[in-house]
């Protein structure tokens, strides 16, 4: 009796590195098949690691990035919306330098004038797709409340809004202590110390007065509780009041909006070695930065494109 909850034990912690969906489909049948094993030979990291790596593949599998027919539709949005905030992070950190650098002194160089170009052009672009997302939200809200369902997105409509709140407070708090004019050099510093590419520096810390600490704390948490709201807001409106019209086009829209910022990005950092002012050359920080980008970008893609295939 001993052995055998030992061998469910086991079994059981071997099942915990396959997703929930799995595990509701298959998990008794593959315990017992587990129990069997163990019973025969109680130790083999060969079997043990291959069970684990098919669990890592299931999970992959089940956020849109493999071929198994499982799929579990909030960890895919999970997986989006996570993959699309910290690329635009990186984006911005790596934009905000340019402007910064760009700024303060004249520039020639045609990478750096094709950045602002594309910075322009693409924060356009960004700001079309994102009023139309929020406005087909803010539809589905409506039909939401319309339905008798009003009550249950309160919790994420308070989330979404602290978050926001707590972020226009930030800005708030350094133009009105800093007496900051709100010019392309002082929005450009705002939006590069909001992500913590600062705290990689501690030698900078020392320079950053006060309120500028307390925002780089403040504006990562709220973003995230921004983001966490967003996607519970989505998960209960998937159920009650599902998005109308084909999501796969917009999608699309999205992945081809962020790629040409990709490429110019990646233009800079490569050819920014060449230029004389420190402000404006890349170093290794801005090269992980693209190599993260474009993993980001590339699951995003993929990940949105499974979406969007399984809604129909």
């Amino acid at each position: 009796m001993i052995e055998t909850a030992l061998y469910d034990e086991v079994a059981d912690r071997l099942l915990r590195w396959y997703p929930r969906s799995w595990r509701d489909r298959y998990g008794e049948e593959f315990a017992a098949l587990l129990c069997d094993q163990i019973a025969e030979q109680p130790r083999s990291w060969r079997r043990d690691a291959d069970v684990r790596w098919h669990g890592v593949k299931a999970r992959l599998s089940a956020v849109g990035l493999g071929h198994s027919p499982l799929r579990d539709r909030n960890a895919m949005r999970t997986v989006e919306a996570v993959t699309l905030a910290c690329f635009l992070g990186c984006l911005v950190s790596l934009w905000s330098q340019i402007l910064r650098g760009s700024s303060s002194a004249p520039y020639a160089h045609p990478a750096v004038a094709a950045m602002r170009v594309v910075l322009a052009a693409t924060f356009l672009v960004i700001g079309l797709w994102a009023f139309s997302g929020v406005t087909t939200l803010a539809r589905r809200v409506m039909r939401a409340r319309d339905d008798g369902h009003g009550s249950t997105l309160v919790p994420a409509l308070l989330m979404v809004g602290i978050g926001s709140a707590l972020f226009a407070a930030g800005i708030t708090a350094v133009w009105s202590r800093l007496h900051w004019a709100v010019t392309p050099t002082s929005v450009s510093t705002v939006a590069a110390e909001s992500i913590s590419t600062f705290w990689l520096h501690p030698h900078l810390l020392g320079q950053v007065p006060g309120a500028q600490i307390v925002w780089m704390v403040v504006s990562p948490f709220a973003v995230a509780v921004v983001v966490a709201g967003g996607l519970r807001l989505h998960r209960i409106l998937d159920e009650v009041a599902p998005v109308l019209g084909s999501p796969m086009r917009q999608r699309r829209w999205q992945a081809a909006s962020l790629a040409p910022a990709l490429v110019v990005s990646t233009w800079w950092v490569i050819s920014s070695r060449q230029l004389q002012m420190p402000a404006l050359r890349a170093g290794t920080l801005d090269a992980a930065m693209i190599a993260a980008m474009t993993a980001l970008l590339a699951v995003h893609s993929t990940v949105s494109r499974t979406r969007a295939a399984e809604s129909g």
